[in-house]
């Protein structure tokens, strides 16, 4: 499980999420399928954080 701060240069603005791929959900905010991101394509990841679990990851 990862923590991870995404930057939308086009939006000037970060977005911070949780997810046990970071490759795949990285490629997803970048197809524009995530909703609350599809307008800020390209992101570039600037942070990850493994955390043991979901719960941890949230805190």
């Amino acid at each position: 499980m990862f923590v991870y701060i995404i930057y939308s240069e086009k939006r000037s603005g970060y977005y911070v999420g949780q997810t046990a791929d970071i490759v795949k959900r990285l490629k997803r905010h970048n197809l524009g399928i995530v909703p609350s991101t599809k307008n800020g394509t390209p992101w570039e990841l600037v942070l990850q954080i493994k955390v043991v679990s979901r719960s941890e990851a949230i805190v």
